[in-house]
C-alpha cells in the first residue's frame, strides 16, 4: 500500500503535474490522498496485529521501515 498508492503521491513530479493540472491546490489534494491511504493502512494493521509492537508482530519489518518516512 505504500509502495503503490501512498508514496507515489508524494512524489515532486506527480505533484509538480497536479499544479500545472490544476492549479496551485496540489498540497490539498496531496495531502486528501494521503491521508485516505494512511487511514486505510492503520485499519488493516490494526485488524490484523491488535497485540503487535510492530506492523507485523514485534520486530522491525520491511513494512515498518516503509511505513515510517510516510
Amino acid at each position: 500500500m505504500v509502495n503503490s498508492g501512498i508514496h507515489p503521491i508524494q512524489n515532486l513530479k506527480v505533484l509538480e503535474k497536479v499544479e500545472k493540472d490544476y492549479g496551485e491546490n496540489r498540497k490539498n489534494w496531496a495531502v486528501f490522498w494521503l491521508q485516505q491511504g494512511l487511514n486505510t493502512l492503520e485499519g488493516l494493521i490494526q485488524q490484523q496485529n491488535k497485540e503487535s509492537k510492530y506492523v507485523f508482530g514485534n520486530d522491525v519489518t520491511g513494512a515498518d521501515v516503509f511505513l515510517f518516512p510516510q
